[in-house]
């Protein structure tokens, strides 16, 4: 019900059986789907945008009002992330979402702090302009990007965090299975 929470993830329809439970300030009338009644948040950013200012979560006091102007990042990130600040104002555009990857486009015309309103998580893999990113985890659990001055294709990819690991036990463990299977016959005859 939050609006700045519905912004922030970039939440574009509300379906709710009567009016006064949309939860946007700006929003229009789309459709009728069985009961419910369904509307479009006119304020909606697709996938995220450059912030213009930077907190620690220590002095964040719990203003939902600030959290689509404001990055609120860990202590530890907030100088790397003060050196992307700027006053640029720019949406990712041409978002592509397909299985495990997103395609986006940003134009900053200085260097910027970009956030995803994608879940923050290890397997990520991510590269702007071909060159690999660190991710950032901020504002509560979402993706924060350092965008450079001018064109940024984002690509992002998804693989599990220890899905790699747990591929290569799987295979060591089956290989050891077979092994064990091959003795135990050679033994018997």
């Amino acid at each position: 019900r939050n609006e700045d929470i519905m912004n922030l993830v970039s939440v574009k329809y509300a379906i709710v059986t009567e009016e006064t439970q949309v939860p946007f300030t700006n929003y229009h009338y789309v459709s009728d789907y069985n009961y419910f009644k369904i509307y479009e948040n006119d304020d909606y950013i697709n996938l995220g945008k450059t912030y213009d200012s930077v907190i620690s979560y220590e002095q964040y006091q719990n203003d939902t009002s600030i959290i689509n102007s404001t990055i609120i990042c860990h202590e530890e990130d907030m100088n790397a992330i003060s050196n992307y600040i700027s006053d640029t104002k720019a949406e990712f555009t041409n978002v592509v979402y397909t299985n495990n990857t997103l395609y986006a486009e940003i134009d900053c015309n200085k260097r910027s702090f970009g956030v995803i309103s994608v879940p923050f998580n290890k397997g990520w893999t991510i590269t702007i302009n071909n060159n690999k990113v660190t991710p950032y985890s901020v504002n509560g659990g979402l993706i924060g990007i350092p965008l450079e001055e001018g064109y940024n294709c984002i690509y992002l990819s998804f693989v599990p965090y220890g899905f790699k690991q747990g591929a290569i036990i799987s295979v060591i463990g089956t290989i050891i299975l077979i092994i064990t299977i091959v003795i135990k016959r050679i033994v018997k005859h």
